[in-house]
């Protein structure tokens, strides 16, 4: 699936709270004569809130969807085929995992009156993989290849040390069955030595957890740092950092008790990126349903992870196990909707009956599970104060008359925005009406662009597209959105704002000379200080209609021009 197939209720492109590096114009300074000789129709436009928070024209269908009975909106995503899901041979096999500790040795070495180093101790900890079991015990096949059943340890300092350092590895989930210990080795890093290496054989050890009971949920390796006699320079002279990686190849079972899974992912759309500041939006019932199928009537009980992924920020999971086995099942997704996720991604695992399992017990691998999703979010949901919406996409704008392009470079003096303004929508706040001559429109620097055209400089201050044009954005005026009447979700009168008058400065209005086409994007800065529920539905909508009259000299005026360009 394309990232762009559509645009989930992300708000679209930018939700987040304000911090827009724009110029706010201010009332340029008039000259002593100056007449209106130049009126250009800017902006005549209705913004629904459905296509604010879905780019329609981005997708073959819209999954936004309004009730025919109330007109409220909800998002709406199906999944019209099943997944199917089944039992891997390699049902036997954990698979490898890979741990990594650095140690800096400056902060981590003390040392005992004699100068003598007192040990350093540190633990690493993996979660342990679950794709195809869940295991509380297990013996490893003890005929192994090279491929599984090995431990490989590397210590690497940053540079050499003038001691020599012995690393102890404590294996504390494998068992020496020889010996009836935990799995122990170590390797030494000698004086002028930056590297060592230690493969640790595991072939025939027992699988164990930290109880005799429950199932083993991570790899853990306990990890003694000696530096052997005293230290051979000042403490205030040492500045390496010391790396141990772990690296558990798969681990191959003889037998094990525990649970056989079948695991899979189960793809959904892609959601555009929102950035940081929305979090505090609580969307309310927003729900994910399921519908399972057990073909081969052999699963015990259903696990399902569902992981919001957004980028630059961490990861929010949530889990629910259902047991006995559904034929359908629900989850609330408000903690995963509430952070506007780029993509959500479902993990299914179906788990049969726990018991004592062999490579040749009988399971059958050919029929699994298949798995059909909807996920469906009212929009009723509950604002922050201060929340930016940006329009689905700019309008574009050009002056095609050369003589008034010729004004407008020798003669304007600013222009005058005469605007009107009709909310059907419960929000108030203001519109931040932006002149550009691209279609992207960032809130600032620090924002990466969606579109690998748009590149930022190294200083982050200058955007540029196809690395040749300059993006130039200007703030042309700041509206106020008027209130709407409402008695509950249902608008009883539209609030009409009309003439109001803003001022551009000439910088701003110089856009205009040139030949390219410009854009023109609203962003809208909703505000709630109440923080109260709001239902979004079908027929709420805000209408632009905005005239620019250029503020002309006209003792400087060398012809005056009509412009006849479709300018919308």
């Amino acid at each position: 699936m394309k990232r762009n197939f559509f645009i989930y209720l992300g708000l679209l492109v930018f939700w987040g709270l304000i911090g827009c590096e724009f110029k706010i114009p201010t009332t340029p300074r008039l000259p002593s004569k100056w007449n209106t000789k130049v009126v250009i129709p800017l902006l005549y436009k209705t913004y629904s809130l459905s296509s604010l928070v879905f780019d329609s024209l981005a997708a073959s269908s819209n999954p936004i969807m309004a009730d025919t009975a109330t007109g409220r909106l909800s998002y709406l995503v199906s999944d019209s085929s099943s997944e199917d899901i089944t039992v891997l041979e390699s049902f036997c096999t954990i698979a490898s995992h890979e741990l990594s500790k650095e140690i800096d040795l400056s902060n981590e070495i003390k040392i005992n009156p004699d100068s003598t180093v007192i040990q350093i101790n540190i633990l690493a900890k993996k979660k342990i993989n679950t794709t195809n079991n869940r295991v509380k015990f297990g013996l490893l096949n003890a005929a192994g290849s090279p491929d599984f059943n090995r431990i490989i340890v590397t210590a690497n300092l940053s540079d050499t040390f003038f001691n020599d350092i012995q690393i102890k590895i404590i294996c504390q989930n494998f068992k020496d069955n020889n010996t009836g210990t935990l799995r122990t080795d170590s390797l030494t890093l000698s004086i002028n030595s930056t590297l060592a290496t230690k493969n640790i054989i595991i072939d025939g050890d027992s699988l164990i957890g930290a109880s005799t009971n429950g199932y083993i949920d991570s790899l853990v390796f306990a990890i003694d740092i000696n530096i052997e006699d005293k230290l051979g320079e000042p403490l205030d002279s040492i500045y390496q950092s010391l790396t141990i990686d772990v690296d558990v190849l798969p681990l191959e079972l003889e037998s094990f008790n525990g649970e056989v899974n079948a695991s899979g992912v189960i793809p959904t759309e892609l959601f555009i990126n929102s950035p940081p500041g929305a979090e505090s939006i609580n969307f309310n019932l927003a729900t994910i349903s399921f519908s399972i199928t057990d073909n081969s009537g052999q699963f015990d009980r259903l696990l399902i992870e569902i992981v919001g992924k957004k980028q630059g920020e961490d990861n929010t999971e949530i889990d629910s196990l259902f047991f006995p086995f559904p034929d359908t099942c629900e989850m609330e997704l408000g903690q995963i909707i509430s952070n506007l996720p780029d993509s959500i991604i479902i993990y299914v695992i179906g788990m049969l009956e726990e018991g004592n399992y062999t490579p040749a017990s009988s399971i059958l691998l050919s029929e699994g599970l298949s798995v059909k999703y909807s996920i469906q979010v009212p929009f009723n949901f509950t604002l922050p104060t201060e929340m930016i919406i940006a329009s689905g996409r700019p309008t574009s704008f050009v002056i095609k008359d050369s003589s008034v392009r010729a004004n407008i470079i020798q003669v304007q003096q600013g222009a005058e925005l005469e605007t009107t303004v009709e909310n059907r929508t419960p929000f108030q706040g203001n519109i931040l009406l932006l002149l550009g001559n691209c279609q992207y429109f960032p809130f600032d620097s620090t924002e990466t662009p969606y579109d690998e055209n748009y590149k930022w400089n190294a200083l982050g201050d200058s955007l540029f597209y196809n690395d040749t044009v300059h993006v130039v954005i200007d703030t042309l005026a700041v509206l106020e959105i008027p209130a709407a009447t409402f008695s509950g979700d249902s608008l009883i009168e539209a609030g009409v704002l009309e003439d109001q008058i803003s001022f551009a400065d000439s910088a701003a209005v110089s856009h205009f000379a040139d030949t390219l086409t410009h854009y023109i994007m609203p962003h809208f800065l909703f505000l709630n200080p109440d923080t109260s529920n709001t239902i979004l539905r079908d027929n709420q909508s805000i209408t632009i209609r905005s005239y620019l009259n250029l503020l002309l000299d006209p003792a400087a005026l060398t012809h005056q021009g009509v412009d006849t360009s479709d300018t919308l």
